[in-house]
């Protein structure tokens, strides 16, 4: 394949080019640089959330990658990516997404059950206790699929702890 060479830049686009690249460094968010506004990103995460609920996991998993190369700051594509990388047993990676989207949302009970899952999975069994009763004890609302999962969740911890001291 043939490529055809670019035209230099002229002054005003390198000088623009270079202001962008100013403010990515500094860490402005790329959406922000590029004028994005956050109703535009949330529209793409409802569209990710859409996608990942029909099981288009392809199309979620871009979709929220987009939205978090242009604001890495905004927690939902993090848990998205985590529950999709749960999906797949990809059990480390939905640690890793996990983690991000606590730290930008630390309050959140879905965050705190989807994490506290994947740190079970991980083997960290004692920081997904932790984190699961602490799901428990933020819902109080005994209706709450994230509730009721993370009971669930320490039901089976517990028997099988019980089951390894009975030897």
């Amino acid at each position: 394949m043939e490529t055809t060479p670019h035209e230099p830049l002229s002054e005003d686009e390198a000088a623009a080019a270079a202001e962008i690249g100013r403010r990515f460094a500094g860490g402005e968010p790329l959406g922000e640089i590029l004028g994005v506004v956050a109703e535009y990103l949330d529209e793409v995460e409802h569209r990710a959330y859409e996608f990942y609920s029909q099981g288009h996991d392809e199309q979620a998993a871009t979709l929220a990658r987009g939205v978090m190369a242009l604001d890495p700051q905004r927690y939902f594509p993090h848990l998205l990516m985590g529950d999709l990388a749960l999906r797949a047993n990809q059990d480390a990676q939905a640690l890793g997404h996990m983690e991000s989207a606590h730290a930008l949302s630390a309050d959140d009970p879905c965050i705190m059950a989807k994490l506290g899952e994947a740190y079970l999975r991980c083997g960290r069994v004692a920081d997904g206790q932790q984190m699961l009763e602490r799901v428990v004890a933020v819902l109080d609302d005994e209706n709450n699929a994230h509730r009721r999962r993370a009971l669930v969740l320490l039901a089976v911890l517990a028997k099988a702890v019980a089951q390894a001291e009975q030897g």
